[in-house]
């Protein structure tokens, strides 16, 4: 699967050749055809068999006896999630575009997040600017998008910590900041942190980083991260006005 740094390459080379951008828009397309025709056709059945397995446990109590049982029934269910984060990850640069009030998205999204904290020990602290102009962009993508986010940085702090959100205006840029004070990352894991199959985290995917960093290429923004060991880290998405 191509990286995000062979992503852009490919831009690179395409608009040095007219010809070369024909072909690798052509391949581009292709490859997407493919891969999204892969993870549908397998996704499908698959979806069947885990309504099955839990349609047999609810009639058959008695099954979640058997050995293994329950790592099976996890195991499908891990599968089917990881071919939806392919599928989403596929159709990344795809947006449905509109305007929308960008201070209530973000409140909305601030509210549903701290409501889901509610029964740990982790404070969260929201900063989100009075003046924000309303923004274009996909209004389900960019939520899941700050979503995942927040939850990596939940997913980072082991028992007690703190998580940040802030939101402000930069020359013709909005903003977003999610900073967290928990196990951090090295020198050697952020250069590959959002490349697709990378995972730093226990039963990870390593699609979500990845889903996000090309949804908000989309938008022509950036997302970027810094972090040290032991110091948290600090995910920071700038988007175009």
């Amino acid at each position: 699967m191509l990286n995000t740094t062979d992503s852009q390459k490919l831009k690179v080379l395409a608009k040095q050749n007219p010809e070369i951008q024909i072909l690798i828009e052509k391949l581009m397309k292709e490859y997407e055809f493919i891969l999204s025709k892969m993870s549908h056709e397998i996704r499908n059945p698959l979806t069947l068999v885990y309504s099955s397995l839990q349609l047999m446990e609810a009639q058959h109590p008695q099954l979640t006896k058997i050995q293994h049982w329950s790592d099976t029934l996890e195991d499908v269910k891990y599968i089917c999630g990881l071919l939806d984060e392919l599928s989403s990850y596929n159709h990344g640069e795809h947006l449905n575009l509109s305007v929308f009030p960008f201070s209530v998205f973000l409140r909305h999204i601030a509210l549903s997040f701290a409501l889901s904290l509610e029964q740990t020990n982790i404070q969260f602290c929201s900063e989100i600017a009075d003046n924000l102009p309303d923004l274009i962009g996909d209004q389900r993508k960019l939520q899941e998008v700050l979503l995942n986010l927040l939850q990596n940085a939940k997913d980072a702090i082991t028992e007690n910590g703190l998580i940040r959100l802030k939101v402000f205006c930069n020359d013709h840029h909005v903003i977003v900041e999610i900073t967290d004070d928990g196990c951090g990352l090295t020198s050697e894991q952020i250069p590959t942190i959002f490349s697709p199959f990378t995972s730093y985290k226990t039963n990870g995917t390593g699609l979500g980083l990845a889903i996000c960093k090309r949804i908000i290429d989309s938008h022509r923004g950036t997302l970027t991260v810094s972090s040290k060991p032991g110091s948290g880290a600090t995910f920071t998405v700038s988007l175009p006005l």
